[in-house]
């Protein structure tokens, strides 16, 4: 009887020790859960209401169907979050293509008289909502920052 027993106390025990563990791992589940909503709500404000700024500046070769704001050694376009660009190209045309780089520094390559790398911090294609192209016309090239990072802006946009 001892054994039976005992036995039967160690299956409540092992019961009770699951049901702790299985309680501790869905409050740790909630818990991540919770912290990826918080990570990934908005923490800044983005001006969803605020007009588009018109860019009028860049370069466009018509010849050559192509446009860019800027040369890839800048000045790149101060991105803050939320801006929206009303990017201007000139093509006179809806254009076929379009890349959107992105950098944390107004002029992110180096000078020619620097060697590579020093002093610059380069440039990516931006990636995600970096840089949400909106809308696309023979006239303008819409582009906003749906991110919270404080950035610089280069365009290049083909026509046909």
């Amino acid at each position: 009887m001892r054994a039976a027993s005992r036995r039967s106390l160690e299956a409540r025990g092992e019961r009770r020790a699951s049901s702790t563990a299985l309680a501790l791992a869905m409050g740790a589940a909630a818990l991540m859960l919770g912290a990826t909503a918080v990570s990934c709500g908005s923490t800044c404000s983005r001006n969803p209401d605020v007009e588009p700024t018109p860019f009028r500046g860049g370069e466009t070769d018509l010849d050559a169907g192509f446009y860019e704001s800027s040369p890839p050694e800048g000045p790149f376009l101060h991105f803050p979050p939320g801006r929206t660009y009303l990017l201007e190209h000139g093509l006179g045309e809806v254009p076929v293509s379009s890349q959107i780089f992105v950098s944390f520094e107004e002029s992110p390559m180096p000078s020619p008289d620097e060697p590579y790398g020093e002093g610059a911090s380069n440039f990516a294609q931006a990636a995600g909502n970096q840089a949400v192209v909106e809308h696309v016309t023979a006239e303008h090239l819409r582009v906003r920052n749906d991110t919270c990072a404080d950035l610089y802006l280069r365009a290049v946009i083909w026509g046909r």
